[in-house]
């Protein structure tokens, strides 16, 4: 009997980038090798038009392109979850519906943006949609883009819908992550994912099922390795491990201050100096700038990245 995605979702997702050409157009072949790059790494799946993939600023036709390109590289290897994310229930009902269409495993929302729900009208949307899609739903919980905090009540009323899988969390409150992680277990089987790269070791040692993270596009062999540590109950060893991701992160602050453009300014410049993409950003956002990249250069080569021509080295 197939195993159903509710129970094959674990461990490491990589919140993929969109690589762009020069001209800001979907680059194919970059994100063909990034696909490859990440799932020759060992990672458990595919996280498809988050946050990550600059996905607000792709028109209909580049993220169609983008699913697609995605699916048919992953080849079946590793399940995808796939963005169904819009304002309109109707419209993430149509795109859960194009995801399945290509192949994806299951789909993904958050809460309406731009305008400010309360819990009520939040639970109200997340069930709504969540019953009337034709694929398991991850809800992706990100308040920096929401403006709203779910209460555990709240999360956990929403999790008694059938179709509602996982949780990704992006909230950056750890106090509120164990509280959910150790009180839906008691009431159902419900997967649980940090989505904050900082939080992974310590969210793996307390229960979570595993981790949807950005760079893990950059650096997926380490990881799979703080996943394959945690799971192996080797603290000292995930310590390090950590330590390592923990360093990496400063790719974020390369740019200037911690904004969503010097996000995307490290993660595209990482994957220029990996040989996966140019480091071409969406508009209104800036590349990182030359003079910078040698910074970026010595920091992966700190952390042991070494790139698509011998994957990178995660050094424990």
């Amino acid at each position: 009997m197939p195993i159903s995605i509710s129970e094959q979702l674990r461990g490491i997702l990589p919140a993929l980038p969109t690589p762009l050409t020069a001209s800001g157009e979907v680059d194919v072949q970059g994100l063909e090798k990034l696909v490859d790059y990440v799932v020759r790494a060992g990672v458990h799946g595919l996280w498809v038009l988050g946050s990550t993939s600059e996905f607000p600023a792709l028109s209909s036709a580049d993220r169609k392109l983008v699913v697609e390109v995605t699916l048919n590289s992953a080849k079946g290897r590793v399940p995808a979850i796939v963005g169904a994310i819009d304002n309109d229930p109707r419209k993430i009902i149509a795109n859960a519906e194009a995801a399945q269409s290509a192949g994806a495993a299951a789909c993904f929302m958050t809460l309406p943006f731009y305008f400010i729900v309360d819990q009520q009208e939040a639970i109200r949307h997340v069930l709504e949609v969540a019953e009337a899609v034709p694929l398991p739903v991850v809800l992706y919980d990100n308040p920096p883009s929401t403006g709203i905090k779910l209460t555990v009540e709240t999360l956990l009323e929403m999790s008694e819908c059938p179709n509602l899988i996982a949780l990704k969390d992006s909230t950056c409150d750890f106090v509120r992550f164990q509280n959910f992680l150790v009180t839906t277990r008691k009431k159902r089987p419900f997967k649980v994912f940090q989505g904050i790269d900082q939080l992974v070791a310590a969210s793996l040692m307390m229960g979570a099922d595993g981790a949807i993270a950005a760079l893990a596009s950059v650096a997926p062999s380490l990881f799979v390795k703080i996943y394959q540590a945690a799971t192996a109950n080797e603290l000292t060893n995930l310590i390090n491990l950590q330590s390592q991701l923990l360093r990496l992160c400063k790719l974020y602050a390369i740019g200037g201050e911690w904004t969503d453009g010097a996000f995307f300014m490290g993660m595209k410049a990482a994957l220029q100096v990996l040989g996966i993409c140019g480091r071409t950003v969406s508009r209104p956002f800036r590349a990182m700038p030359e003079e910078k990249m040698k910074e970026v250069e010595k920091l992966l080569q700190e952390c042991g990245i070494s790139g698509v021509a011998g994957q990178e080295d995660a050094r424990a």
